[in-house]
């Protein structure tokens, strides 16, 4: 792919020219798919370190009792407090998480379109195919992923950025109900 989103023609001279050398290629290859395990690892890293701030702020919205006072009210603000602070680092979280794997879906598809080009097609993009096609035979084995495995990580992180905020949401409305 270019920088204008669009991928080079293999028959072009930009196409061409980009292919030429092997070594190259090889070099390019190794870099793409590196960089997209490290963008994998990256986002794991991210929502890892996410879910347990989570944990704490969510134990923090339901019971505010750090903040030192019985005060009924002050103890349901300062719970409100918290959950908003949940609500705004659930979707800057969730953004910079998705953001990430965005990158790695370019390097993935960097990797497989240099791959193409390389004797040894089907090396990296044969786990692509597992996901999309369910089934993949790789010398004698024959390899099946169940359809309710092959769900992209995307979508699982968008749905637990989604659920989290809804659940700091929740709390806010809670706490301001039992503000209030």
């Amino acid at each position: 792919m270019t920088a204008q989103g669009t991928s080079l023609p293999s028959g072009s001279a930009e196409g061409q020219a980009y292919a030429a050398q092997p070594e190259d290629l090889r070099a390019q290859y190794a870099a793409a798919v590196q960089m997209a395990v490290y963008d994998g690892q990256l986002s794991w890293q991210v929502t890892g370190l996410f879910v347990q701030f989570a944990i704490l702020l969510v134990a923090g919205a339901v019971s505010p009792s750090f903040a030192g006072t019985s005060n009924k009210v002050f103890l349901a603000l300062v719970g409100a407090i918290v959950a908003l602070a949940g609500i705004i680092m659930s979707v800057m979280f969730g953004s910079m998480t998705l953001r990430i794997r965005t990158y790695q879906d370019y390097w993935s598809a960097r990797a497989e379109e240099l791959e193409a080009m390389m004797p040894l097609a089907g090396l990296f993009s044969g786990a692509s195919r597992l996901s999309q096609v369910g089934t993949l035979t790789v010398a004698s084995t024959t390899l099946r992923m169940r359809r309710s495995y092959g769900v992209k990580t995307k979508v699982m992180m968008t749905i637990l950025f989604g659920v989290l905020t809804l659940a700091f949401v929740g709390l806010l409305l809670f706490d301001l109900v039992r503000a209030f």
